[in-house]
């Protein structure tokens, strides 16, 4: 039986019912479990679309005008063309202002932004400062293959920043990057290879700097697809991501999934290698929080010989270094993400670990914040959505340590 309805039921969209509506220039849509992804990228935007709007999407790709569209999702949804038209319209002139589509004849022109085509990403604008200090200290370390010799003017700047960088010294005395600690009158200044990277005014303040800036400059010279703000632990299988945001114990729980038997790759950033999807280590000294001072320093003994230290916002922390053989350190022990687990601390609520869609998922990557090489344009959140389909993603809520311990350990069983 030919389902195909008559043109005549259909009326025209103020007389442009022989329009085509196609997508705009920039706009790329990508599939997700059952539901469409939509991104634009000269807003840097992601829609996620319902199944009527996912519908009213493909007919656009096929480049059909308004006329057909309507007719599709009637037949598709089997309602009467009447309600399909007005649905349509609703749609489709809200596209037509967000940009993503256009009527034939009307398309607007994309150009993608100046320097966003395999442009580095650009560090902090700061001058090139020579310096003349004399150094009586220094040492190398590693940090995701990045070979970094750090010098300082005497051994008070040394007490401060040496113990967070122990369990990654190195004794190679080649090296790829250069810090140096250059003391002022009225403090000191931090460079790195010969460029401004902080100040401050106290030695227990020069810590942070460092290990901030190293990390950034390790991870931005590896060939990443994404870099989320996050705890990862590893197992033998795989990697356990845990994005959020600052201050939601994220570092506690690495600590304690550390005291169980798991191996740490990072407390700050959880970084995607390209290609292969693996997370790449980063393994800088664990920032604890004043709060978590007494519970982390149960779990570690040598955590209360770590040096008390100062943020650059004024947060009071001390650095957890991991012990030998409990983290990893090079790029080659890598490993994919398995599992994605978003935490939250509920002290009085019930403990519990439910599953979470990926297009869930994927939005709440958003609003912890991540880093792309430039742009994400349509290639890259093809990539980023072919990614997570790997991964299992779930939330946690969890009232103590121990708890979201136990989850932990039964998810990855």
């Amino acid at each position: 039986m030919d389902k195909t309805l008559p043109t005549s039921q259909v009326e025209p969209f103020g007389g442009m019912d022989g329009d085509r509506v196609l997508p705009s220039k920039g706009v790329s849509a990508h599939m997700l479990e059952d539901q469409l992804l939509v991104f634009f990228e000269r807003t840097q935007t992601l829609y996620t679309l319902n199944a009527s709007a996912a519908v009213v999407w493909l007919c656009c790709e096929d480049g059909m005008n308004q006329v057909e569209i309507v007719r599709s999702v009637a037949e598709t949804f089997r309602i009467s063309p009447e309600a399909a038209q007005d649905d349509v319209h609703t749609i489709i002139e809200e596209w037509i202002s967000l940009g993503l589509v256009a009527r034939s004849g009307a398309e607007p022109e994309y150009e993608a932004p100046f320097g966003s085509e395999d442009s580095p990403l650009p560090d902090e604008d700061r001058s090139s400062i020579a310096s003349t200090q004399r150094f009586r200290c220094e040492f190398h370390f590693r940090l995701a293959g990045l070979k970094v010799l750090v010098r300082m003017p005497g051994p008070v700047e040394e007490a401060n920043v040496r113990p967070i960088f122990l369990h990654l010294e190195s004794d190679e005395e080649d090296c790829q990057s250069v810090i140096e600690v250059v003391s002022r009158r009225h403090g000191y200044v931090v460079l790195r290879d010969g460029a401004e990277m902080g100040e401050c005014s106290q030695p227990n303040e020069l810590g942070p700097i460092i290990s901030q800036g190293v990390l950034v400059a390790a991870y931005r010279r590896c060939d990443f697809l994404i870099a989320v703000h996050a705890a990862v632990l590893g197992t033998r299988d795989g990697c356990v991501v845990f994005p959020g945001i600052s201050g939601i114990g994220k570092t506690t729980l690495a600590v304690g999934l550390m005291n169980a038997g798991f191996r740490y790759f990072t407390d700050e950033v959880a970084i995607v290698e390209r290609g292969s999807n693996r997370i790449i280590p980063v393994p800088v000294g664990l920032r604890v929080k004043e709060g978590s001072w007494k519970i982390v320093s149960s779990m570690l003994e040598h955590f209360a010989g770590v040096w008390y230290t100062v943020a650059q916002n004024g947060t009071s922390i001390r650095y957890a270094v991991p012990a030998p053989g409990s983290f990893a350190s090079s790029p080659e022990e890598g490993k994919p993400v398995k599992w994605l687990v978003f935490p939250t601390y509920s002290p009085q609520g019930p403990a519990s670990l439910s599953p979470l869609s990926r297009i869930e998922a994927i939005r709440r990557l958003q609003a912890v914040g991540y880093e792309i090489r430039d742009r994400l344009n349509g290639q890259k959140v093809g990539e980023l959505v072919a990614w997570i389909k790997h991964a299992e993603c779930c939330e946690m809520t969890f009232p103590s340590l121990s708890s979201a311990i136990t989850m932990v350990q039964g998810l990855v069983e």
